[in-house]
């Protein structure tokens, strides 16, 4: 019990914390590097970020995205790990932040950017490399740290996704 309500007002002083940012009318690297730095990792920040914004009460965002106050404060706390989340809590998510449910699940780390390849091809595509890219890596504006394999397959990544988007722009269009 005791532990569950430090996490509760763990969450409250995030919450105000982030309120004193928008205030500060911080730049988007300054916020995007504060999301990914955040207690609980960058999707509790985002939601929390974005309730801040809309002017929502804590409980006013857990009912939105249909959880608990204690759930929210334990995945901001560490108890829970965002890796884990449910695809309806991903859902839910993705619909209070105006993002597809994968976008949710790539950053509360359920999915990585390999999950999008098949392994015959990441075969092929590290086999073509070669060697001389081993150890390389690049540090993204938000502060993440992409490895040798996402490098390599950021373009193909980009490529798959906007042929997603766009099925789902086609299908949304028929509805």
């Amino acid at each position: 019990m005791k532990s569950e309500n430090k996490a509760h007002m763990g969450l409250a002083a995030t919450m105000e914390e982030m309120r004193s940012k928008l205030r500060a009318n911080e730049s988007t690297s300054q916020r995007w590097k504060r999301l990914y730095s955040s207690e609980g990792g960058p999707l509790v920040a985002w939601l929390l970020d974005d309730a801040v914004t809309k002017k929502m009460a804590l409980h006013m965002l857990a009912r939105e995205l249909g959880v608990t106050v204690g759930y929210l404060s334990q995945l901001h706390a560490g108890m829970r790990v965002s890796a884990n989340i449910s695809y309806e809590f991903a859902a839910a998510c993705g619909v209070f932040l105006g993002v597809p449910s994968v976008v949710v699940q790539i950053i509360a780390g359920r999915l990585t950017l390999l999950d999008f390849v098949c392994a015959s091809d990441l075969d092929r595509w590290v086999e073509q490399m070669g060697l001389e890219a081993v150890g390389a890596s690049a540090q993204l504006a938000c502060g993440a740290r992409l490895g040798q394999e996402e490098l390599w397959l950021l373009p193909h990544m980009a490529k798959v996704l906007t042929s997603v988007a766009g099925v789902h722009e086609t299908r949304a269009r028929m509805v």
